[in-house]
């Protein structure tokens, strides 16, 4: 639902299976905390 809301068109669409997989692998804090930071690095919030 989220995704249609944006101005991507076509809308990509997300399906269970999506999730499941990426959910697959656990990551743990530290690795979330340094992907959070890539992130930002690449395209930082205003």
């Amino acid at each position: 639902w989220l995704s249609s809301r944006g101005q991507t068109s076509p809308a990509p669409q997300i399906t269970t299976a999506d999730i499941a997989a990426a959910r697959a692998t656990r990551k743990s804090a530290g690795m979330v905390a340094l992907e959070r930071e890539e992130l930002d690095h690449k395209s930082p919030l205003p």
